[in-house]
């Protein structure tokens, strides 16, 4: 594969999003949902903190589900107000917002991850913050790093949970990476969904029904602020077929991001930047294969660029990592992502 293949497949996305216009009308719906019920969500999101190993996520869905009709009070917090909760990058409970108390729904099937059966259903915490104990067995539970039965098929939500954790440090002696920071969905970790499949190397049409963006993140270069789309792997796989994902979700990205009919200049605050003028200058993304370093990594297109029909470009790039895993031990510690080497910072 060369760069003129990776120009074609990045035109054929393009060519696609143009002929399937659907989802324009549906993504403008998605960010009017979610401004609209903003201030309901951050107010439930503020009743409770994340308790680590726990983390909190939440969804295209999630977020523009919420009920807050238009004749209500500022202070009403609308209906459905959910968020997933999520250990080692695989959910297992949902917070629900129900008559001003937090409750918390696991998933059905815990016992058969962890050998430990939770109720369909119990109070996380109520208004006073008074946590139910069963709620607090439910956290302590997680607090011991209990081993899955199986981990088949769930490293890459490790790496996941691993990587954003990294990434999301704001003190900067503890950071590998400065300047950069994963985009939150209302202050939760979230995977951008698009209309595509992308797991075979070509752009897929699949409306509401495709994959989600691994990571997204918000740089700094040089004082000009970059959207960067993140393809993770869990194990080393061939950068260039990786590179294929993460180009058609870059696609997706800046389009989404360029057409005023599906509300850009919302996405634009959605994704977290703060001077509007900004997306008038708006005119690249950084696409990024994330994988563990073997120490003879293929960088063939380190820094190249796609040019788009309208002058656009997705810069490619690669941010290679060693996950040190870490189960239950003396000095109880989450999966670290170490030895971060990334091409991002380097002057283009």
């Amino acid at each position: 594969m060369n760069l003129r293949e990776l120009e074609q497949l990045a035109l054929d996305t393009d060519n696609e999003l143009k002929d399937k216009n659907e989802w324009i009308k549906r993504y403008a719906g998605y960010a009017n949902k979610i401004l609209k019920n903003k201030k309901s969500i951050l107010a439930v999101r503020k009743m409770f903190r994340e308790v680590l190993p726990l983390y909190i996520y939440s969804s295209l869905g999630r977020a523009a589900d919420v009920d807050v009709k238009e004749d209500e009070d500022d202070d009403i917090i609308g209906k459905n107000v959910t968020f997933d909760v999520r250990y080692k990058g695989q959910r297992v409970a949902i917070i629900k917002y129900k008559n001003d108390d937090l409750y918390i729904c696991p998933e059905e099937n815990t016992e058969t991850w962890y050998d430990k059966k939770f109720d369909k259903e119990f109070l996380w915490s109520n208004k006073k913050d008074k946590s139910d104990k069963r709620g607090e067995e439910f956290r302590r539970f997680f607090q011991t790093y209990p081993p899955r039965k199986t981990e088949a098929g769930k490293k890459e939500h490790r790496c996941e949970t691993a990587l954003l954790t990294e990434l999301s440090k704001t003190i900067g002696r503890n950071k590998q990476l400065k300047n950069i920071q994963p985009i939150r969905l209302v202050k939760s970790r979230f995977q951008l969904k698009t209309p595509f499949g992308a797991s075979k190397g070509v752009p897929d049409y699949k409306k509401q029904y495709g994959g989600g963006i691994d990571i997204m993140c918000r740089t700094k270069h040089v004082n000009k602020p970059r959207l960067n789309v993140f393809e993770l792997k869990d194990e080393y796989e061939n950068p260039l077929e990786v590179m294929r994902q993460a180009v058609i979700y870059s696609v997706f990205v800046y389009r989404l991001l360029k057409t005023k009919e599906a509300e850009n200049s919302k996405w634009w605050e959605i994704f977290g930047f703060k001077t509007p003028r900004e997306l008038d200058n708006f005119n690249s993304v950084n696409a990024v294969v994330a994988m563990p370093n073997t120490g003879n990594n293929d960088e063939s297109f380190a820094g190249s660029e796609i040019k788009l029909s309208d002058g656009g470009t997705i810069k490619l790039h690669y941010l290679w990592f060693k996950l040190e895993r870490n189960e239950k031990t003396d000095k109880i510690k989450e999966d670290q992502i170490i030895d971060i080497k990334t091409s991002l910072f380097k002057k283009d």
